[in-house]
């Protein structure tokens, strides 16, 4: 039986004042509370620095860490999971709430896999419900390795990892887009990765979202996401445990709509089968003619 005392939380923050308190809250109405609570503060200029030193000396769980310059969320998720010390990690955002059993059934159904992750309530600012369930609105994804290197479709807040998993993935690469999704794709890459349809966390959206925010997407901010996607995966394809072959399709699919150039037939009728008729047309209209009219066609498709 996994008791409290084998459980970390990992959590970021910056500039997080305005929710910080119901985050911190939540970790502490757990059936399971966590032994210790790393909090690494990436050079916050409001009060978040001040909730979190009231919060410390209130709870022993809680350990304070500051850097001394702006590292940015995945560096500093990853210097928060350099220091922790337990068996079990849960990984933290500044903003949600965890409902009260999130730990305890997290650890119950994560078996002999190194990450577990789950559904979540979508909520507003106030908690009001917006959709009852987050996986229902993400994009398609059908649990492959070869679709993680399209996307990914782990929620780093509905998330829980074994120091197993950490001891093979530690350090991040520099390209490294997103923490969970790095982590994501190494406990993919071991078949170590599942999924409960458990509700397990009030998942804010809010205008400072850094993911998830629902903001109007532009067609420049496709391009420079799948320009990072790019350097990552050749960042990945540096590391034995990820097969390169497997990168090539997804590259071609990133390259092609970044240079307005068709892809190969092979690329085409990947997208096809793995992510539909729709993404396949998107992808055709993309690439078939120019730039101009690739802005346009974005522009008629985001709305």
């Amino acid at each position: 039986m996994v008791g409290f005392f084998m459980i970390s939380v990992v959590m970021a923050t910056f500039n997080g004042e305005k929710y910080l308190s119901q985050q911190l809250d939540s970790l502490f109405y757990q059936s399971f509370i966590p032994a210790e609570i790393i909090v690494v503060d990436d050079c916050s200029t409001d009060g978040t620095w001040d909730i979190l030193c009231e919060y410390a000396t209130k709870y022993h769980q809680i350990k304070l860490y500051h850097n001394n310059i702006n590292l940015g969320v995945v560096k500093t998720f990853e210097r928060g999971l350099s220091l922790c010390s337990r068996d079990y990690i849960a990984l933290a955002d500044q903003d949600d709430v965890w409902l009260p059993n999130k730990l305890e059934i997290l650890i119950a159904t994560l078996g002999n896999n190194w990450l577990i992750h789950s559904d979540a309530y979508v909520v507003d600012e106030q908690l009001n419900i917006i959709n009852e369930s987050y996986s229902s609105i993400k994009p398609y994804h059908d649990g492959s390795l070869e679709m993680y290197y399209f996307r990914n479709d782990v929620t780093g807040c509905t998330a829980l990892l074994k120091r197993e998993l950490l001891k093979i993935a530690l350090p991040f690469p520099d390209d490294t887009i997103m923490h969970d999704y790095y982590l994501a794709l190494y406990a993919r890459a071991y078949n170590k990765l599942i999924y409960t349809n458990h509700k397990l966390v009030k998942y804010r959206q809010h205008i400072n979202n850094v993911i998830g925010s629902g903001a109007m997407p532009s067609y420049e901010l496709m391009l420079s996401t799948f320009n990072k996607q790019i350097r990552f995966l050749n960042s990945l394809s540096k590391q034995p445990e990820f097969y390169c072959k497997q990168m090539e399709i997804p590259k071609s699919y990133f390259l092609s709509i970044i240079s307005c150039k068709l892809p190969k037939l092979s690329t085409i009728l990947f997208v096809y089968k793995k992510l539909g008729g729709a993404a396949t047309v998107s992808m055709i209209f993309y690439t078939a003619i120019n730039k101009r009219f690739a802005k346009f066609y974005f522009s008629l498709t985001h709305r």
